[in-house]
């Protein structure tokens, strides 16, 4: 640490100046640039993989296998239970897709 501070002493202004550029000012390339790459890393798919667990059914309880199409954020073990479960997941799901929707839009990601 010592080192660091040592070697970095006279470029502190420097290294403040850029780090006040590239976080508060960053131009709209850049911050679309910075959505994907957030994206791509908490990308559903890989954050889940990554929990030891099965997933759940949203509705029993049973280890699932499906997923809600639309939000991606239930699953089921099967369509029965997500039949039996919408009236309850609907005004979440239909949020969750919206603000998704919304986000792809303003950041012109693809899904």
């Amino acid at each position: 640490m010592d080192n660091i501070l040592k070697e970095n002493s006279s470029k502190w202004k420097a290294i403040a100046k850029y780090q006040v550029k590239q976080a508060f000012d960053p131009c709209d390339e850049d911050l679309q640039q910075h959505a994907r790459r957030l994206a791509q890393t908490y990308n559903l798919d890989v954050m889940e993989s990554l929990i030891p667990e099965k997933p759940k059914c949203g509705f029993c309880g049973s280890e699932a296998s499906k997923r809600c199409s639309r939000c991606q954020g239930e699953w089921y073990c099967c369509r029965e239970c997500q039949v039996k479960h919408w009236q309850k997941h609907k005004k979440a799901c239909e949020l969750m897709a919206e603000t998704v929707s919304k986000l792809q839009g303003d950041l012109k990601i693809e899904a």
